[in-house]
């Protein structure tokens, strides 16, 4: 995951290259989702997940804070579900 800050002035090309990050995660059977921040335009959260953690830090292209794994739910039998 990186939060990265866009200037104003960078902003089209930015959404632009999205496109084409996009279609290399796809490739490598991964997947990448940007939000923007609605409060704070030009402010973006970008996700990548995938099989190959090697790659992730490339396909998110800035600094970025730890690798997460997802975690396995296991219900319980024994554990109320709320419908």
């Amino acid at each position: 995951m990186v939060d990265r800050q866009v200037p104003a002035a960078e902003r089209s090309a930015y959404l632009t290259g999205l496109a084409a990050r996009r279609a290399v995660a796809t490739a490598q059977g991964q997947h990448f989702w940007v939000f923007e921040c609605e409060g704070e335009p030009g402010r973006f959260l970008e996700f990548a997940e995938g099989p190959d953690a090697v790659r992730l830090p490339d396909l998110l292209s800035g600094p970025s804070g730890p690798m997460w794994r997802e975690v396995a739910i296991i219900e319980d039998a024994h554990t109320p579900h709320s419908h």
